[in-house]
């Protein structure tokens, strides 16, 4: 899993939040595997996004929720 974000000062206009799953992962430096989901950032001010950065963190580490979406096959 990685985490791209962008900080208003770097042009996020609004908080929000994607998730990209890679068929083909790829490598990032420092990481031995690839990463194949990336869940995608943007805070409008210093706050707004920590609530969803701390019910995120509390979703992927539920083993099974972070495999179904690792295996995911649908755009739903």
């Amino acid at each position: 899993v990685a985490m791209p974000h962008a900080r208003p000062e770097c042009g996020a206009l609004k908080t929000g939040m994607s998730l990209t799953l890679l068929e083909q992962g790829v490598y990032f430096p420092g990481n031995d595997e690839p990463i194949k989901l990336l869940i995608g950032l943007s805070a409008a001010d210093a706050d707004s996004h920590i609530g969803a950065i701390q019910a995120l963190s509390e979703l992927l580490c539920e083993e099974e929720i972070l495999e179904q979406l690792l295996t995911a096959s649908s755009e739903k």
